[in-house]
């Protein structure tokens, strides 16, 4: 099965043996392979181990999300951060933060980080709500993926 950049579908950036694109991207993650803008529309990720995977500009929409990468969450949280310096840092302490379990980003996000969890991040993760649930994150009061306009400038 072959990966394609979502920009170019001529442009293959992974070709492999495996059935589905789930198993061709943990392959290709594991073999190092550069998927800038991989298009990964409609794949299974949950469970997928995605660590060191660097999938700056890939389409991330798929049916279940690797809930366990903090990989894939600090590529949505830094593409929906904009240009607002507090959202990058929360999505640069995830993509560090590879050794902080579930509870301990669960207790930031109800904590420290709850009014931005509520206006942002959260929008972010809640965009698979059945997953969101079964690992207890806060529930999201409005939708709003979008920056300040004043944190913009």
């Amino acid at each position: 099965m072959k990966i394609i950049s979502r920009y170019d579908a001529n442009n293959v950036l992974w070709d492999g043996a495996c059935d589905n694109i789930r198993e061709e991207l943990i392959a290709a993650v594991k073999s190092g392979a550069y998927l800038y803008g991989a298009d990964l529309r409609g794949a299974d990720l949950g469970g997928a181990d995605l660590g060191g995977a660097d999938l700056y500009g890939a389409n991330l929409r798929g049916k279940v999300p690797p809930m366990e990468s903090h990989a894939f969450w600090a590529e949505l949280l830094l593409r929906a951060a904009g240009n607002d310096l507090h959202r990058r840092m929360v999505a640069g302490l995830v993509a560090v933060s590879t050794d902080w379990c579930w509870p301990r980003m669960l207790k930031l996000m109800s904590g420290e980080l709850a009014a931005d969890w509520n206006q942002w991040a959260g929008a972010v993760f809640w965009q698979w709500p059945e997953q969101c649930r079964e690992l207890g994150l806060p529930e999201v009061a409005e939708l709003d993926a979008e920056p300040d306009a004043q944190a913009q400038e």
